[in-house]
């Protein structure tokens, strides 16, 4: 199917597939084919890393690449709670990019005494006509409600504000947390 002519908007998804498709052909040839090279060439436990990594420089430097690509500046995340310490929100990612780095998976929240705590419901609208106006209304809506540290419990679905750029930070000050009520 040429994405050119999509009429059914399958573009997006056979991009994805064909990065996926890009880095799987890149894990399989490094970890299969650099083992057997000689040991002047190539260390065979970096085999597989060394697939991945060019496959991952494949995906990124192509037409899908913005896709997986991380913002320089990031000052909010969503993740499951794992932990509660006091002031500390331990959480895991919820993310499904499998370029993220995966030491900064389970990150740290740090509430203070000026730290905003909401709960967030979403409510369903009815489902979108063909129309053009049915493309400015949101398909879903979410109200929100004050809430406090003791309304986090572990499991829940949050999402953190800070004021800083936290992209690469393990555990940084918070001044806002969602609770993303299911």
């Amino acid at each position: 199917m040429d994405p050119q002519n999509d009429t059914k908007g399958n573009a997006p998804a056979m991009y994805l597939a064909a990065a996926v498709g890009l880095l799987l052909a890149g894990a399989v040839i490094g970890g299969f084919v650099d083992p057997y090279l000689p040991a002047s060439i190539s260390n065979a436990k970096k085999g597989y890393q060394t697939g991945f990594d060019a496959a991952k420089t494949l995906v990124l430097n192509s037409s899908v690449g913005n896709f997986f690509k991380t913002p320089d500046d990031v000052r909010a995340l969503s993740g499951t709670i794992m932990a509660i310490d006091q002031d500390h929100i331990t959480f895991r990612l919820d993310t499904g990019n499998p370029f993220d780095d995966p030491t900064l998976a389970v990150r740290t929240a740090i509430s203070n005494a000026s730290t905003s705590v909401t709960i967030l419901t979403f409510t369903s609208q009815p489902k979108a006509s063909t129309s053009t106006a049915a493309f400015l209304v949101p398909v879903a809506s979410a109200t929100t409600t004050p809430a406090s540290m003791s309304s986090l419990r572990v499991g829940d679905s949050i999402r953190v504000i800070a004021s800083e750029n936290i992209k690469a930070l393990r555990e940084f000050p918070v001044s806002e947390i969602q609770i993303m009520q299911k």
